[in-house]
């Protein structure tokens, strides 16, 4: 579960004053590490950095290559692309038999030069067969590259970049119920499997837009087209909103999306459970970086992250002060399913 800017103060297991019940819960059965770091305090980066296992300065894509000459320094943003010659985690889990998933944020490539996606006006209307047509059009080209560049089996619920850049208008918000349903509809196929599985879980919180404006909107209109099946996946929006009334207007947004990004954590939890898979499956949350004014600098405020690591039979409820950085997720889990590093990763 790789969370989008989230600083200490949004968990109650690191002291916050947020209520996250379950994201708690992971921590006290888990281990909660208190010197987890980024190697980029950005979100492109740092997401190259998990699903690579490299640092972002290896990056090989053309246009990083040509702004970046080896003979000069690099320069790190959000310029760090995956492209279908990387060799990532999920590729290499597929290739040894893994079925692998993603739902969430992705903002990690580049849409390639040649790709058709659909037209919109910004402010089209979303109650529309053919904007509805149009929009899961763009969806099933969105799954498509994550699954070719990332190395994924399965791609569910996208979102390309941030909400706020979506090209209707009338999407620019925080969808939570249908980014977890992504996540859910992989976890509910596992059942029945016989593979072992990986999953890729990228909620949107708490980066903007303001996640209080969520709590207003009708989430069957989603970035992938009209969805009514979601309800049930939505946060208890009546005592939510009782909850920030009595919060700081200028905390609003960060309550509300850390709420909802717990909420998720247990929808995730409780799938887990009643599919019977949870005692067989290990579950790390860590977020890509740290909040501003840290964001896109070198300075601690920046890259310092919250981490957990949850593993059933292993883990007890401890806290860890190795230095740990989000390049070693990589390595760790191949190690986890007996495989071991390929070449260029060492």
């Amino acid at each position: 579960v790789f969370t989008d800017e989230m600083q200490f103060s949004d968990l109650g297991c690191y002291g916050g004053d947020i209520p996250t019940p379950n994201i708690d819960w992971l921590a006290s059965e888990g281990i909660l590490f208190s010197n987890a770091y980024t190697p980029a305090s950005m979100c492109t980066p740092s997401r190259y950095a998990v699903l690579t296992g490299q640092f972002p300065g290896r990056c090989s894509a053309p246009s990083f290559m040509k702004d970046n000459p080896a003979s000069q320094p690099y320069n790190i943003a959000w310029n760090t692309w995956i492209t279908a010659e990387n060799i990532t985690l999920p590729g290499i889990l597929s290739e040894k038999g893994f079925v692998t998933g993603m739902a969430g944020k992705w903002h990690v490539g580049k849409v390639p030069e040649g790709t058709v996606l659909p037209e919109f006006q910004p402010d089209e209307v979303l109650d529309n067969p053919e904007t509805d047509a149009r929009l899961f059009e763009q969806q099933s080209v969105y799954q498509g590259l994550v699954e070719s560049l990332g190395g994924f089996d399965e791609a569910e619920s996208v979102v390309w970049g941030n909400y706020d850049c979506h090209r209707l208008k009338a999407l620019n918000f925080h969808n939570f119920p249908w980014m977890v349903k992504g996540a859910l509809s992989f976890i509910e196929k596992q059942k029945e499997g016989e593979k072992p599985f990986f999953l890729y879980f990228a909620p949107t919180a708490v980066h903007g837009p303001n996640h209080v404006a969520d709590l207003s909107k009708d989430i069957s209109f989603t970035p992938g087209g009209r969805d009514t099946t979601l309800l049930g996946l939505q946060i208890d929006i009546p005592a939510l909103q009782e909850q920030l009334s009595k919060v700081d207007p200028k905390s609003r947004h960060r309550y509300a999306g850390v709420a909802q990004t717990d909420h998720a954590v247990g929808l995730i939890r409780n799938k887990l459970k009643e599919s019977g898979l949870e005692e067989n499956t290990v579950i790390i949350f860590m977020a890509d970086h740290n909040v501003e004014p840290g964001k896109a600098t070198s300075f601690e405020k920046g890259i310092h992250v919250p981490m957990i690591l949850y593993w059933p039979d292993r883990t007890s409820g401890s806290i860890s002060e190795a230095l740990v950085q989000n390049t070693d997720i990589f390595p760790t889990i191949l190690e986890a399913a007996g495989l071991g590093l390929p070449g260029d990763q060492v």
